[in-house]
C-alpha cells in the first residue's frame, strides 16, 4: 500500500467536507476553498466588465460561482477518494478477470460510483473496499442532495434581497428622493411605516448574507435592483435626517431602529466582503430640498462635524458601491423608465 497517497487522499476528502459543510450548514460564512474561488471570479468579472455596474455580462457571475463551487467539492471529493483507492493495488479489480485495476480505471471506477451509477465492469477487491465503496456511494449522493438545496434557499435569498431593493427604489431612488417624497409639508412621518418595514428586511438581509455570502456575488446591471446603490441611497437619507434636518420637522421619526439595522450590515459586510475605501463618499447636494421648501439646519459647523464623525461608515459605503461597480454619480440615474410613469 503507498502510504502517501492514501494520507494525501483523506487529508483532501477532510479539507472538501470540511469547506463544503460549513459553507452548506454552518449559517456563519464559507468555508477556505469557497470563499477564495468565489472572490477570485468577483475579480474576474469586475475586470472583464471594467468595474462597470451596469455591463450585462456582470449579471452571469452568481450562477459561475455557484457551478465553480459545485464542481470543485465535487472533482476534489472524486480526487481525494481516488487518491484512497490507488494507494492499494488490490482495492480494485476488472470483474470478469478479476485482474487488478489500473490508476485510471480506479479513477474511472470512483467516478461512476460517486454519482451512484456505476456500470459494473470493475467491483472492490476486498470486503473493506467494498464498504468504502459504499461509503463513497453515499457521499456523492449527500453532496448533489446538500447542494441542490443550498441552491433554492441562495435563490430565496437573492429574490428576497431584490425585492429589497425594488423597495427601496420606489421610495425615491436617491438620499434626496427618498426624503422629498416623504415630505408631507410639515414633517417626514409618513415615512415611518416604510422604515419599520426596511428595518425588518434589512435585518432580514443581513443574516441571509451571512448564511449565504454567495449572495455578494449575485448582480444586477438593472440599477433599481441593485442593493449596493439602494442601500447607500437609504442611509445616507438616513444620515441627512440625522444631521441637516430639524428634530421638529422629523415628527418623532424612529430613524434609529433602521440605522441600527444599516449599521448591521455593514458590519457584515466589513467582516468577509470590503474593506473601508480610502475616501468617504462626498457630502450630497441638498439644493433640492431646499426647492421642495424642506427645513435645514442653520449649524453648518455641526453638520460637518457630524459628516466628518462618520468618515469611516461612508467609506464603507463607498466601497460597498465601487466593489459592486458602481460610482456615487451612479446614485443620481434614473431608477424607473420615464415614459411608463405619469
Amino acid at each position: 500500500m503507498n502510504i502517501l497517497l492514501l494520507v494525501s487522499g483523506i487529508a483532501l476528502a477532510l479539507v472538501v467536507l470540511a469547506d463544503f459543510t460549513y459553507t452548506t450548514l454552518s449559517a456563519n460564512g464559507v468555508g477556505f476553498l469557497t470563499g477564495r474561488i468565489s472572490r477570485a471570479i468577483w475579480r474576474v468579472f469586475l475586470v472583464v466588465c471594467r468595474h462597470r455596474g451596469a455591463h450585462k455580462f456582470f449579471n452571469h457571475a452568481g450562477m459561475v460561482t455557484i457551478v465553480a463551487n459545485l464542481m470543485t467539492w465535487l472533482s476534489l471529493t472524486w480526487l481525494a477518494n481516488a487518491l484512497i483507492v490507488i494507494s492499494d493495488p488490490k482495492s480494485i479489480v476488472n470483474a470478469t478477470t478479476q485482474a487488478p485495476a489500473t490508476a485510471l480505471e480506479k479513477a474511472y471506477f470512483v467516478g461512476y460510483t460517486l454519482s451512484t451509477l456505476g456500470l459494473g465492469d470493475f467491483k472492490p477487491g476486498t470486503d473493506f473496499w467494498r464498504l468504502f465503496t459504499v461509503l463513497v456511494s453515499v457521499s456523492g449522493l449527500t453532496i448533489l442532495t446538500i447542494a441542490i438545496t443550498y441552491l433554492v434557499q441562495v435563490l430565496t435569498a437573492e429574490i428576497d434581497k431584490r425585492q429589497l431593493s425594488l423597495y427601496i427604489a420606489t421610495l425615491g431612488g436617491t438620499p434626496q428622493g427618498i426624503l422629498i417624497n416623504g415630505w408631507n409639508c410639515k414633517n417626514f412621518k409618513k415615512l415611518q411605516s416604510d422604515f419599520n418595514g426596511l428595518s425588518y428586511m434589512i435585518l432580514a438581509h443581513s443574516q441571509n448574507h451571512l448564511a449565504f455570502p454567495i449572495l455578494h456575488h449575485f448582480h444586477s446591471s438593472d440599477i433599481k435592483e441593485s442593493t449596493a446603490i439602494n442601500l447607500t441611497a437609504l442611509d445616507e437619507a438616513l444620515t441627512i435626517l440625522a444631521l441637516c434636518i430639524p428634530e421638529a420637522a422629523q415628527a418623532d421619526l424612529d430613524v434609529g431602529s433602521l440605522r441600527k439595522a444599516m449599521t448591521t450590515y455593514l458590519i457584515t459586510l466589513e467582516s468577509d466582503f470590503i474593506h473601508p475605501s480610502r475616501e468617504a463618499l462626498p457630502v450630497p447636494d441638498l439644493a433640492l430640498l431646499q426647492e421642495a421648501n424642506i427645513p435645514l439646519c442653520d449649524d453648518v459647523e455641526s453638520i460637518q462635524r457630524g459628516y466628518k464623525k462618520l468618515t469611516t461608515r461612508r467609506k464603507l459605503l463607498k466601497a460597498l458601491l465601487e466593489n459592486d461597480g458602481w460610482r456615487w454619480s451612479d446614485l443620481n440615474r434614473p431608477k424607473f423608465r420615464s415614459e411608463l410613469d405619469l
